[in-house]
C-alpha cells in the first residue's frame, strides 16, 4: 500500500494479482490494473503521481499509467520475486530489489535497464558484493 506524494490517491496490490487505486477521502476505486500473473508485492508512485511502479512474484516490474489506465512498460530481468521498489526523485528511474539477490536500476522513460548489481551476503563474514555493470553498493562490514 502506498500514498501518492499529494495524498490524493492510495495504491494497493496483493494476492489477487491486481493493483487498485483508491480515493482516500471517499474510498472510491479510481483505477484497476490487471497486468500481473502473480501477486503484487511492492509499489511506489513517481514524483508527479501519474505513474505507479509495481513489482510482483511474477518477477516483473511494471510501469502503470494512471491517465490511460494501461501498463506503459514491463521490465523483465529478475529471476525471482521482486520484493522492493523505489522511485528516484531527480530522474525517471526506479530501483527494484529481488529474492534473486539483485538490485536493478531501470529508466522508465527510455524503457531500459541502466544497471544491475548482484549482492552476496555471508553470515559471520565480511559483506561482499560483485559488480555486474558500472556501479556498486558502498562497502560495509559486519
Amino acid at each position: 500500500m502506498k500514498y501518492d506524494n499529494f495524498g490524493n490517491a492510495l495504491a494497493t496490490g496483493g494476492g489477487d494479482n491486481l493493483v487498485k487505486v483508491w480515493d482516500p477521502n471517499t474510498g472510491k476505486e479510481l483505477a484497476r490494473f490487471k497486468e500481473f500473473s502473480k501477486a503484487v508485492t511492492c509499489l511506489d508512485f513517481n514524483l508527479e503521481g501519474n505513474l505507479i511502479l509495481a513489482g510482483s512474484v511474477d518477477q516483473t516490474v511494471r510501469v502503470l499509467d494512471l491517465k490511460t489506465q494501461r501498463a506503459r512498460h514491463c521490465f523483465t530481468g529478475h529471476n525471482d520475486t521482486v520484493n522492493a521498489i523505489c522511485t528516484l526523485i531527480r530522474a525517471p528511474r526506479v530501483l527494484s530489489g529481488s529474492s534473486d539477490r539483485t538490485i536493478k536500476l531501470w529508466d522508465y522513460e527510455k524503457a531500459q535497464i541502466v544497471n544491475s548489481v548482484l549482492v552476496v551476503l555471508m553470515v559471520g563474514r565480511r559483506i561482499t558484493h560483485r559488480r555486474s555493470t558500472r556501479w556498486m553498493l558502498p562497502r560495509t562490514t559486519t
